[in-house]
């Protein structure tokens, strides 16, 4: 059963369902790349305060002072910084829950798609349906052809978009700009 297929039924449309799609739509191994980053962002951050405070408060480089502030900064902005990415990684999965969820099943048509990729990884499509007009960012696998109509599943609230191939696979995008009518 394609992804068309489970997901043509009407909204509200189940919850497991919706998340294992959501999963989808944003791997783990996105999430752990974020991650990564976000590491080794947040503790130079908080090495560089622990650097500014140990010389406020005039602590000699390895006093045990330094050592107590040190490990203190760090166990407190690890915990943070992991609590500000678990809200993120969670805010980020709720959105796309919510699109698969209530999102609605439309059909547009293709207007354009850009023959010049945007990245090596992304391209803009253009879609039109009854009600609205999309342009969209895709990954550079998703080749509908102009004047082709396909279904699109969009939340009039949210900047996120999947659109259907020929063959019912999903495709997730952006919504860069949008004109509801």
């Amino acid at each position: 059963m394609t992804a068309l297929e489970q997901l043509s039924v009407t909204a509200p449309r189940p919850e497991p369902l919706c998340g294992r799609y959501a999963r989808k739509m944003d791997p783990w191994w996105g999430f752990v790349i974020a991650a990564a980053i976000w590491t080794v962002c947040s503790m130079t951050v908080v090495s560089l305060v622990g650097i500014e405070m140990n010389q406020v408060f005039g602590f000699a480089d390895g006093s045990t002072g330094a050592k107590i502030l040190t490990l203190a900064l760090l166990a407190t902005g690890g915990v943070a910084a992991v609590q500000a990415f678990r809200w993120w990684r969670h805010r980020r999965l709720a959105s796309k829950v919510k699109l698969l969820r209530d999102g609605e099943l439309v059909d547009v048509v293709v207007v354009t798609r850009d023959a010049a990729v945007v990245s090596r990884t992304s391209t803009i499509v253009e879609l039109e349906g009854a009600d609205r007009t999309l342009r969209c960012e895709f990954n550079v696998w998703f080749l509908p052809g102009e004047g082709e109509t396909i279904k699109v599943l969009h939340h009039r609230e949210l900047d996120h978009v999947v659109a259907f191939g020929r063959s019912g696979a999903l495709y997730s995008g952006h919504v860069r700009r949008s004109h509801l009518r």
